[in-house]
């Protein structure tokens, strides 16, 4: 049965959750990690707004989407693109976006 209890948990998990959101928001506007994110060939958006997803936690194989190159990961949550590829195409190595 639904009760006070119910009601104030999920008060709370959805500030939290809109509180985490709007941090990411203002990391992602203020860029502090911009040479850092840079040298790891990741844009804006997979830096700071997709750093909680869910991967299975399972070694991955993939491919390089440009030159085929094999790569692995440790979990299922797999770049797009290898850094030699995401360098010289000025792209962001796990989605493909371009750099900015």
């Amino acid at each position: 049965m639904f009760d006070s209890g119910m009601r104030d948990n999920r008060t709370f998990y959805n500030k939290n959750h809109v509180d985490r959101m709007k941090k990411k928001i203002n990391d992602y506007d203020e860029d502090s990690h911009k040479l850092v994110r840079q040298g790891e060939m990741l844009c804006k958006h997979c830096y700071y707004i997709m750093t909680d997803g869910i991967a299975g936690q399972a070694f991955t194989t993939a491919h390089c989407a440009n030159c085929g190159k094999e790569m692995d990961f440790a979990t299922t949550d797999t770049d797009d693109l290898c850094m030699q590829c995401a360098k010289e195409l000025n792209c962001c190595k796990h989605c493909g976006a371009n750099m900015d």
